[in-house]
């Protein structure tokens, strides 16, 4: 028998997402969550993470820098109107990042 196998299409591919989606379903595994959430929190997790990064790619170029630290990441998450409407991303805390008063953060409204 020298019939070609078909090649397994994974979740992720037929969402279009980058993320994994049998990753995230399997730290999910406790609760009984279907598999349309299970892609739609990955969705979410990819689309968060892509808006971090681009605003952390433009505090890093503000500053004149080509990496980008953990304070630019704080910086983007604390500054961003969108994430600061969030509550959890207001009270986020990155590790080993700059401190940023609470008047800054207020003054970009």
């Amino acid at each position: 028998m020298t019939g070609t196998r078909r090649s397994r299409t994974t979740k992720s591919e037929m969402a279009g997402l980058n993320f994994p989606v049998s990753r995230v379903r399997a730290m999910l595994q406790p609760q009984r969550v279907s598999t349309n959430a299970t892609v739609y929190l990955t969705a979410v997790l990819q689309y968060f993470t892509a808006e971090i990064l681009e605003q952390s790619v433009n505090a890093a170029q503000s500053e004149n820098k080509t990496r980008i630290q953990p304070h630019h990441m704080n910086a983007a998450i604390k500054k961003d109107k969108d994430f600061v409407k969030l509550r959890r991303f207001k009270n986020a805390v990155v590790p080993k990042s700059k401190h940023i008063p609470a008047e800054e953060v207020s003054g970009q409204e």
